[in-house]
């Protein structure tokens, strides 16, 4: 733990001078401490905000996930909330006799039951018989069963029950573990931005590289770490030591959160992975909500739709297609209890990087092909 924001900001100031000049990039601390006062300021309430998490690590800004099972599955715990369900169920049924005539509430518990011994995803076509025949409730092989137990409910009413978020979000939470082979980190730290493409065997036009050899972005890891919004989600290998932002990446990926509102960017290196895309969304979905204390429950939009609909990127150095198109894999997901009508506002869409300043002088960064402003470019 950082004793005082100073003795942070100082330990950062000599992290990023150590990384800039590894990477022979001229620097100096005037430079680097005008990029660490934009990035404090902005930052601070999403800082705040992943402070609460208990797996929260202070000296590495972030959180960190070891490999095997982040989320187990719990069938005790899955039984001790489908009952809490049932009783829901029976307590909807009775109030709602009239609307409900020629259903019977046995049926629905046997549906529920059953679902609640199915795997993640729906697996045999004997549950999609038995829940068809008993509820008159569709699904199919392939489908996610939390959703399906969400459809049930809906049919019957259930949803609309005060207490049904607080039941059906850990039942949710606890039908659909989670794990991953590598360790992972959800980074705020300035050096993982400006790493944020040391891959494991490759780039992105996010490297900084050496001299000849730099990517074409790398002006954007500033405009992420600078900005007020933006994460770094990354996996590494499982004997990995810290400083974690000096291991190279097996996988790397930004997600920005505001309000409700989260944005999946791009995977690297591989943006086809949807597997893997599942689980870190599910992952970062799972620390938003439990750090704002609210129940687990996303609603995933089409790909596509963010561009217009979640986020803005004003600013230049964000001219690229990584970030919305979907042939890239971006995707957006708005939690339910801040946005039930599934869609934000206008004034409530958030902007997606920031001003980026040169590591030697301070001044805003033009070129976002460099760290370094014009008058700054060739000088020693």
């Amino acid at each position: 733990m950082f004793k005082t924001y100073e003795a942070m900001m100082g330990i950062l100031t000599d992290q990023m001078c150590a990384i800039l000049g590894e990477h022979g990039i001229g620097f100096k601390k005037d430079g680097v401490e005008k990029n660490l006062d934009c990035y404090g300021k902005n930052k601070a309430s999403l800082l705040d905000l992943l402070r609460k998490h208990p797996k929260w690590n202070d000296d590495v800004l972030g959180i960190v996930f070891e490999a095997g099972g982040i989320r187990q599955r719990n069938q005790t715990k899955i039984d001790s909330l489908r009952i809490e369900l049932e009783a829901i169920a029976n307590e909807v049924f009775e109030k709602n006799a009239a609307k409900h005539v020629g259903y019977d509430v046995s049926e629905f518990i046997h549906a529920l039951c059953i679902l609640c011994n199915e795997n993640p995803f729906i697996s045999g076509s004997s549950t999609v018989d038995h829940v068809g025949k008993l509820t008159d409730v569709d699904c199919e092989i392939g489908e996610r069963t939390s959703r399906v137990i969400d459809k049930l409910c809906k049919a019957y009413d259930i949803d609309k029950h005060a207490d049904y978020i607080a039941v059906f979000a850990p039942l949710a939470d606890a039908l659909n573990p989670i794990s991953i082979s590598h360790k992972a980190v959800l980074s705020l730290h300035p050096c993982d931005f400006l790493r944020m493409s040391a891959g494991d065997g490759w780039d992105s036009h996010f490297r900084l590289g050496t001299h000849d050899n730099r990517g074409n972005l790398i002006a954007g890891t500033l405009g992420y770490m600078n900005d007020a919004v933006s994460m770094v989600f990354y996996t590494v290998e499982e004997t990995a030591k810290t400083p974690y932002y000096e291991a190279h990446k097996a996988n790397s990926q930004i997600f920005s959160y505001s309000n409700g509102a989260l944005h999946q960017s791009r995977l690297y290196p591989n943006y086809t992975d949807e597997a893997a895309q599942t689980i870190y969304r599910n992952i970062v979905q799972n620390v938003i909500a439990e750090c704002l204390g609210e129940p687990n429950l996303w609603r995933l939009l089409k790909p596509g739709y963010a561009n217009d609909a979640i986020f803005k990127t004003d600013y230049p150095l964000y001219q690229c297609d990584d970030y919305a198109d979907k042939k890239y894999g971006a995707r957006s997901s708005l939690l339910k209890t801040k946005h039930p009508k599934g869609f934000l506002g206008a004034q409530q869409r958030f902007v997606i990087g920031n001003v980026a300043y040169c590591v030697r002088c301070g001044n805003k960064i033009i070129d976002k092909h460099r760290l370094h402003c014009n008058a700054c470019v060739g000088r020693s």
